[in-house]
């Protein structure tokens, strides 16, 4: 039997594999998980190296969660550690996640992996599916949402007074609480739909409408009235949702 090896990756005898021998690549993930009494039939290895534990077995204890950072690359990394901080939002999170190289495939693994069963997940799982429709806008979809704006708002009409000859009138005018610009590929965007809705319900009792404007008619994030110069147009093209 030989003591020293010749070649990196000569065996030490017919029985033994270089690569476990000498506790790298895998074999280096296995033996950190055994030290935290992990076994690695409980765990579930990736194509490109990463690691996750098996359905069916206890929670992702948190040194396991920093072994898998320890090993994961960047983009899969950083993706896991917003999942778990979740400060970050859910828009923003698969954003960096898919700038940073990580696919769809593999994003959607891993939500499912950090996030349980519950109303997070069932949020997180439709933002994914906005984000794919996002990635996958046509030629003339890109170019009508680079164009334009989407705004929303509660719409009422509102009685003025006006005076003609000395003598006072009320006039209808379409009025309109704040005009707030949305993301439609956004689920908390589209969520605001649903409160402005309640909103509207309690409030002046008015209508959730929706339109659609050139970038270079209107581009603020918000407008607290109706712009006069567009009041007619927006009027117009209005939409009730």
């Amino acid at each position: 039997m030989k003591i020293i090896r010749e070649h990196i990756n000569e065996k030490f005898s017919e029985d033994s594999d270089a690569i476990k021998d000498l506790g790298i690549g895998k074999q280096r993930i296995i033996n950190d998980l055994a030290k935290m009494g992990i076994l690695e039939d409980d765990v579930v290895f990736m194509s490109d190296g990463t690691f996750f534990m098996k359905d069916g077995h206890r929670r992702t204890p948190e040194p396991f969660f920093d072994l898998q950072l320890k090993y994961f690359p960047e983009g899969k990394k950083e993706l896991m550690q917003n999942l778990r901080d979740g400060k970050k939002a859910d828009i923003s999170i698969l954003r960096e996640a898919n700038k940073a190289g990580v696919s769809m495939e593999d994003i959607i693994y891993i939500v499912k992996y950090m996030i349980p069963n519950t109303e997070n997940h069932k949020n997180m799982m439709t933002q994914i599916d906005l984000y794919d429709k996002f990635l996958h806008r046509t030629r003339e979809q890109k170019k009508f949402d680079k164009e334009n704006n989407i705004y929303i708002f509660i719409g009422y009409e509102q009685k003025l007074p006006v005076t003609v000859n000395g003598k006072k009138y009320y006039e209808d005018k379409f009025e309109a609480e704040k005009m707030v610009k949305i993301n439609k590929y956004d689920l908390v965007d589209l969520h605001s739909v649903d409160m402005m809705k309640q909103r509207a319900m309690f409030g002046r009792h008015g209508i959730v409408y929706m339109v659609t404007l050139p970038k270079f008619m209107m581009d603020e994030k918000y407008y607290d009235e109706i712009p006069e110069e567009h009041r007619d147009i927006i009027d117009k093209y209005k939409k009730r949702i």
